[in-house]
């Protein structure tokens, strides 16, 4: 795997994690009638979605400067 794809790797697999965290979150609020963000301060609950919300941004600036770089590459 090329090293620049490494930090991109590392960014998808977090992104992926917070994904399943949101997935849990919303099944356990709506099978068992738990919803996790009354078990977590709000300031928390507001930095997860924040991070996440980051995150997902730089996941796609990854990608579009990744699939700038593969558009601009010369054919060998």
């Amino acid at each position: 795997m090329p090293s620049s794809l490494y930090p991109l790797r590392w960014v998808l697999i977090l992104l992926i994690a917070f994904q399943v965290f949101w997935l849990a979150s919303d099944l356990f609020g709506s099978l068992f009638n738990l919803p996790l963000y009354e078990l977590i301060p709000d300031a928390a609950w507001s930095a997860l979605r924040l991070g996440s919300n980051c995150l997902e941004l730089v996941f796609y600036v990854m990608l579009l400067g990744l699939l700038g770089k593969l558009a601009f590459k010369p054919e060998a």
